[in-house]
């Protein structure tokens, strides 16, 4: 089996666990991965018959912002895609990262309720996963921000949380599919971007297996923590009362 039709394959097989929803909407950057889980969910729509939708959020933080848009906007007419456009404007007060996030997830959340779509698909992957779980370390986080993301999460689903960065770029090169490069996303003052160019290449001289060793570690706490959270609900269901008949 070629690497093209593994992706597929787990694609496919997170779907179907998924219990197969019939109503998709895809956020669309232009980026390779998002480009790549578009493309990846138009085949498997041929296959399963669901409806696809795409949204594209435009911050208008970048001078290519309007040129995102166009490249997006002719892919999805290629594609045979709907495509619902969201313009967004962000404040620069405070964390410029942090506010354009929340107005992106504001803006999705409006367009699942205009499309009728019951997931969101995004397509953070493997890389993505091992930066943010470095990140959070940094900080200071426990074990629920180690964690990071999650497969599924409410109506939020990673696909491609187990595929590498270049193999995303190796389907997309392979089918000539173009996308969009990010030239924010080589400016190391941001810490993600630092992390990605100058952390992880280190780390990975040391331990040429820590990226997906590092994402496997955060599965294993978000599973952790899945656990933790079921058994203390059904333990408190089972034994708590909010009106004792005695405090002793």
């Amino acid at each position: 089996m070629d690497e093209s039709a593994a992706l597929y394959n787990k694609l496919r097989a997170s779907y179907e666990s998924e219990r197969s929803p019939d109503n998709l909407l895809v956020g669309l950057s232009g980026g390779a991965d998002s480009v790549c889980l578009a493309h990846l969910l138009v085949c498997l729509r041929s296959e399963k018959g669901f409806r696809l939708s795409c949204v594209h959020v435009n911050h208008h933080l970048r001078q290519e912002a309007e040129e995102d848009q166009r490249f997006v906007e002719g892919l999805c007419s290629q594609w045979g895609l709907p495509l619902i456009i969201k313009r967004v404007e962000v404040s620069r007060r405070g964390n410029l990262e942090a506010n354009a996030r929340a107005a992106r997830y504001k803006a999705f959340e409006e367009a699942m309720g205009e499309c009728g779509a019951g997931m969101l698909a995004l397509a953070h992957h493997m890389d993505d996963q091992a930066e943010t779980l470095l990140m959070r370390l940094m900080r200071g986080a426990g074990p629920t921000g180690l964690s990071a993301m999650r497969t599924r999460r409410q109506a939020v689903w990673r696909p491609l949380l187990s595929v590498r960065r270049s193999d995303i770029e190796d389907y997309l090169n392979a089918r000539g599919i173009p996308w969009r490069e990010d030239e924010s996303n080589h400016d190391s003052r941001f810490m993600r971007n630092a992390v990605r160019s100058r952390l992880i290449p280190l780390m990975e001289e040391l331990s040429p297996d820590c990226v997906p060793n590092i994402a496997s570690a955060s599965g294993l706490m978000g599973d952790e923590e899945e656990y933790w959270q079921l058994y203390s609900n059904k333990w408190l269901d089972e034994n708590a009362s909010l009106h004792p008949s005695c405090l002793f």
